[in-house]
């Protein structure tokens, strides 16, 4: 997510990244991966006034992103908290992405592919349109939109007797995500129904198939995961985590609502990993206080008792046998 200064938040029309921003303050970013930098530093790096920086670390602070691990020092330094920065686009339990139009479902279907046999063509509806080679097979495209509040859908034609249709994202709530293959294969059928009549082709219906499964995407969340997505493609299992058309998302083939719930888990693990860091510190010292500095301090314990009794025994006066008899003695 990037943010348009306005003159009082540095230079005019300048965008900056909130998350390249976030990285800078923790000490995540790419180019200075382990060393933070402290507001005024950042300003300078990222050519913005230190007041609005420091506005933003602020509004962080009280949301809780950030902890400052230094409140009286100066220049100050902040540490990442358990609660994952999301760039300004923060999901609720129910998988719902905040945006300008409310909350909307943060589960993409996506990529979802379906072919189907041309018995006929009536027209060279495909003649002008947008053509390439793949190998030694001719294809040509044609994108269009068809349906209200859903993006445009692209119709390639393959060879001569195949017609492919590429269903664009559709978003989805969790609990809808086991009836999300059943409407997207009805949504390219009533898209294919349209082509049908507008293109004047008649299709073999009997051999409409998925030929690529739909990707379910759902937004990443944590700063090193997007930064993962920007410089690498990850597959692991069926799970897929990339930026595709500028977006980073999680990706699978998989409806199944306990596996996106273990992507969230995974995103945890930087927050629980750098915990345990601090717990194996704390035990570290620990150690290091018994094994060490106990040990050291039991021996100048032991000397100053023994000192104390030396000079008790200095300060007491001698006595003699005989004083125990004397009815003075006392």
């Amino acid at each position: 997510m990037t943010e348009r200064l306005t003159e009082r938040g540095g230079t005019v029309g300048k965008k900056i990244s909130l998350l390249e921003l976030y990285e800078l303050l923790i000490g995540t970013h790419k180019v200075s991966a382990g060393y933070k930098f402290h507001p005024a530093k950042i300003s300078k790096i990222l050519g913005v006034s230190r007041q609005y920086i420091v506005k933003l670390v602020n509004g962080w602070v009280k949301a809780g992103y950030i902890v400052c691990d230094n409140p009286r020092g100066n220049p100050k330094y902040y540490s990442a908290t358990t609660k994952i920065f999301d760039g300004g686009k923060p999901l609720d339990a129910n998988g719902y992405e905040s945006t300008k139009l409310g909350h909307r479902p943060g589960f993409a279907a996506q990529k979802a592919r379906y072919e189907i046999i041309i018995e006929r063509e009536y027209t060279d509806f495909f003649k002008d349109k947008t053509r390439w080679m793949w190998g030694n097979c001719p294809c040509s495209k044609y994108m269009t939109h068809i349906f209200d509040d859903i993006d445009a859908f692209e119709f390639r034609k393959v060879g001569e007797r195949t017609l492919q249709v590429i269903v664009p994202p559709m978003l989805f709530k969790k609990q809808e995500l086991t009836i999300a293959r059943h409407t997207l294969f009805w949504i390219a059928y009533e898209a294919l129904k349209w082509l049908a009549k507008e293109a004047k082709i008649r299709f073999d219906w009997t051999s409409l198939h998925l030929c690529q499964k739909p990707h379910i995407a759902s937004p990443v969340k944590s700063a090193w995961a997007k930064q993962v997505a920007r410089d690498y493609s990850l597959s692991i299992n069926g799970k897929m985590l990339d930026s595709s058309a500028g977006k980073e998302n999680w990706e699978c083939e998989v409806f199944d609502e306990k596996l996106l719930n273990a992507v969230d888990n995974l995103e945890n693990w930087d927050a629980v990993a750098a915990l345990r860091g601090d717990i194996s510190v704390l035990q570290g010292r620990m150690d290091g206080l018994e094994f060490e500095r106990l040990p050291a301090l039991q021996q100048s314990v032991d000397k100053i008792l023994d000192e104390t009794m030396n000079l008790k025994k200095m300060l007491t006066p001698q006595q003699n046998s005989d004083d125990q008899d004397n009815p003075s003695y006392g």
